[in-house]
Parts: C-alpha cells; sequence; structure tokens
C-alpha cells in the first residue's frame, strides 16, 4: 500500500487531478454543512438515544454534540460525491500509471449511485448505532480504535467495489476482495483516516479513488500472477 500512496500524493498536482479536487472540495464543504444542519435538527427534534442519561448530555453539550456526531457521519455521506468523479479520478490515475489496463467498462451512472446510496445508508446506521461504544470506549482508550475499524471495513469495501466494478464481474471483484480482505481493510481504516482530519477530509474522496485504484490494479495483478504460477 506504501507504493500506491507514494503514487497518490506524486499526482495530486497534476491538472486533471487538481481540477476535481477543487470542485470536490466545494461540494464536500457543502454537504458538511448540510450535514452539521441536518444532524442539529434530529438532536433537537428527536430523542435520539434510548439512554437517558446520553440524551441528557448531547442536548447540554449542544452546538459541540452535532459538530461531533456531524464529523463521525461525514466520511459515511461525503462518499456520495464520488458518483459525480469515480469515472474521472480513475481514469486520470490509470492514463499516468496503469496504461496498460486498457478501457474501462462504462459504468451506468445509476449504478455507481446505487452502490454509493447503499453503502452511505448502511455506514451512518452502523455509526449511530456504534456511538454509544464510541463514547464508552473513549475513556479507556480505544473508543478511536473501534472507529478507524468499524470505518476502515465500511470504506475499504465500498471504494473498494466501486472502483473494481469499473474492469471486474461482481462475482470477480468478490473474490478478489475475499483473497486480500486485510489489504481492503487497512486501505479503508488509511481512508477513514484522512477522512477525519480536518480540511484534509474534504479532499479524501478524491484522494480515496486515487489509492485504491492503484490497490484494485496492484491486486489483480498480483491475483493473476498467484493463479498463472499455480498457486
Amino acid at each position: 500500500m506504501f507504493h500506491a500512496l507514494t503514487r497518490t500524493l506524486g499526482q495530486i498536482t497534476d491538472p486533471r487531478i487538481r481540477s476535481i479536487l477543487w470542485k470536490t472540495l466545494l461540494l464536500a464543504l457543502g454537504l458538511f454543512i448540510l450535514l452539521f444542519m441536518g444532524v442539529g435538527v434530529v438532536l433537537s427534534e428527536t430523542q435520539f438515544f434510548a439512554m437517558g442519561w446520553l440524551e441528557s448530555t448531547m442536548e447540554w453539550l449542544g452546538g459541540i454534540a452535532t459538530l461531533v456526531l456531524a464529523w463521525i457521519l461525514f466520511p459515511s455521506v461525503v462518499v456520495l460525491i464520488l458518483s459525480f468523479f469515480l469515472e474521472d479520478v480513475a481514469q486520470a490515475v490509470e492514463d499516468r500509471h496503469h496504461p496498460d489496463l486498457g478501457p474501462a467498462r462504462v459504468q451506468p451512472w445509476r449504478e455507481v449511485v446505487v452502490i454509493a446510496v447503499k453503502f452511505a445508508f448502511i455506514a451512518i446506521v452502523l455509526n449511530v448505532l456504534a456511538l454509544p461504544l464510541y463514547i464508552l470506549l473513549y475513556f479507556v482508550g480505544i473508543g478511536i480504535v473501534l472507529y478507524y475499524l468499524l470505518n476502515g471495513y465500511l470504506l475499504g469495501r465500498e471504494y473498494f467495489e466501486l472502483v473494481a466494478l469499473r474492469r471486474l464481474t461482481a462475482a470477480d471483484a468478490a473474490t478478489l476482495r475475499r483473497a486480500f480482505s486485510g489489504r481492503i481493510v487497512l486501505c479503508g481504516v488509511f481512508i477513514a483516516f484522512l477522512s477525519s482530519l480536518p480540511l484534509i477530509n474534504l479532499l479524501a474522496p478524491v484522494m480515496g479513488t486515487m489509492l485504491m485504484v492503484h490497490v484494485v490494479a496492484d491486486l489483480r495483478r498480483e491475483h493473476e500472477a498467484h493463479h498463472a504460477s499455480g498457486g
């Protein structure tokens, strides 16, 4: 993954990528503001948590609680931006680093949106359900570990599927994911980490996509070489 990361960072200044970065930055910022406002409305109008003490804590903390919850959910929501820029980002990376791959399958825009919305919904639900655990485990120093593991798995799988399905059938993509599940989760943890950093999180969808394009291409080559050697 380190080699994939260095190639990703080395292409940030590519004019094609830089143009997309500016667009996603503005969209991600607007999305975060909408998410912040939406979370604020939900917290103020709904008994969001079953545990009374947690509900009271959230009300007492007010704006801070809204900001924290919006920050936790942001990585799950911001991936929706990929619906608009996935193909442009992936093609720019492949043109520069993987020209031998040839043309990718043309993905219907609806297919990309459905995958992104499905995973965003699942991620939001799981993060909301895990929120009490995040808070409880925070006091023993491992709440952040649970957050990165959960979201690393979710984001790793989502970014992998979005990228892999450009060139693989659903069955082949699933086989590849199972064969290299550990590395894909590790990649997802890194994307989750990027998504939790101020300002950097606004660029995480593009950087995460670039990274995953390299990871998928490398894993496909490794998988094919392994089978060619009779392993």
